[in-house]
């Protein structure tokens, strides 16, 4: 599941590990404080990884980047939604689907998704590292 930049490759395994947290979280009946900051942690880490994504694709003039845009406000929409849900019912993730989504929703988009601008990556060397700030 290597897009070829380390550092992207890094942000997706530990995406996967707050998935993998958040169900084990839930599973273990773990404090709702708990489940909710692992919660939080996901979407932290979800939005600051996107936002170094997309300026990697547009430092290598990636042509898909506004779909590809889309498609991360998608999934935000769905993760807010799920906080939300959370927030007004501790029970809201009881429910395996929302695991299946999650897991499932990540390993499509990198293999898929983040796929296509892999080539963009590699052919501009310059633009594999995040620019700092």
């Amino acid at each position: 599941m290597s897009v070829g930049v380390e550092a992207l490759d890094a942000d997706h395994r530990k995406l996967m590990g707050f998935v993998n947290d958040l169900h084990a979280a839930v599973r273990g009946r773990a404090a709702t404080a708990d489940v909710g900051r692992i919660l939080d942690d996901l979407i932290s880490y979800t939005e600051y990884h996107f936002e170094v994504e997309e300026r990697l694709q547009k430092l290598s003039r990636y042509p898909g980047l506004d779909d590809h845009r889309k498609a991360h406000e998608a999934l935000k929409a769905k993760v807010y939604a799920l906080r939300d849900k959370f927030k007004a019912d501790e029970r809201a993730l009881d429910n395996m689907k929302v695991f299946d989504f999650l897991s499932d929703w990540l390993v499509r988009h990198i293999l898929g998704d983040d796929m296509k601008y892999k080539p963009f990556l590699e052919r501009k060397p310059a633009a594999s590292k995040p620019a700092a700030g």
